[in-house]
């Protein structure tokens, strides 16, 4: 049971917190230092700038392993970036973690309709002096010690937060290897370095454009999460 549930969560955490981000961060790397862009054709596609390493893992099975840690070396460093780093790039300064105007919202809804939700209002943490941090940290060790299957759900969430943050600096990295790229082809016309600017433009776009939603989902659902418990407990009383 042990051993599945440490497969279970690398699944769940690592793959996509970490794996995805960190692939597309060692093919920008190598796509920009693995390749003599100087003796390559200015045509090509970027998959045809893959091909050397595809034959790599196909004659080398091997390079295969090599390949899979150093993609999760490099997306464990992006992980360790904390994601309010990218929300600053993204979000306004009035509205960023912990979202305590989005919470309030959501507890002044539930306060107004008791019969809807069958909630003491009295339990309804009052947040007229706003969420710091602390609080909301101490709110997510609380679900984790008394709800292990609340803070289980809570985690998929915080996994999607952790991918989208993962992906979009990833993207600023592809963004960054692309000019580099050019620099050293010598050529502003090289395609394969241009292909990479503009996908690693839309995959920045993309997921830092739904990045503060995500997280959004992430802090009203452990807030929800805590509330449940807070009136679970009262009730128990």
């Amino acid at each position: 049971m042990a051993a599945k549930s440490i497969i279970s969560k690398f699944g769940k955490i690592d793959f996509f917190a970490v794996l995805p981000s960190g692939t597309y961060t060692f093919l920008s790397l190598y796509f920009l230092l693995g390749l003599d862009h100087q003796q390559r054709d200015v045509h090509e596609s970027l998959w045809s700038s893959l091909e050397p390493l595809v034959h790599l893992t196909h004659d080398k099975p091997p390079v295969i392993i090599l390949i899979l840690f150093s993609a999760y070396i490099l997306g464990s460093i992006l992980r360790a970036v904390p994601v309010t780093n990218s929300e600053n790039f993204i979000c306004s300064k009035e509205h960023r973690f912990p979202y305590e105007r989005t919470v309030k919202k959501m507890f002044d809804s539930i306060k107004s309709n008791p019969q809807l939700t069958n909630i003491d209002s009295h339990v309804v943490p009052d947040l007229s002096d706003g969420l710091p941090k602390h609080v909301y940290n101490c709110w997510k060790d609380i679900v984790c010690v008394c709800s292990p299957e609340g803070f289980a759900y809570y985690q998929e969430f915080e996994a999607r937060t952790r991918f989208f943050a993962g992906m979009f600096l990833a993207g600023c990295i592809g963004i960054v290897c692309a000019p580099l790229t050019l620099l050293l082809a010598g050529s502003i016309f090289y395609k394969p370095a241009l292909l990479l600017f503009f996908v690693s433009l839309i995959i920045t776009y993309l997921y830092g454009r739904n990045l503060q939603h995500v997280r959004m989902q992430e802090v009203t659902t452990l807030a929800g999460l805590f509330l449940a418990y807070t009136q679970d407990r009262q009730r128990n009383i």
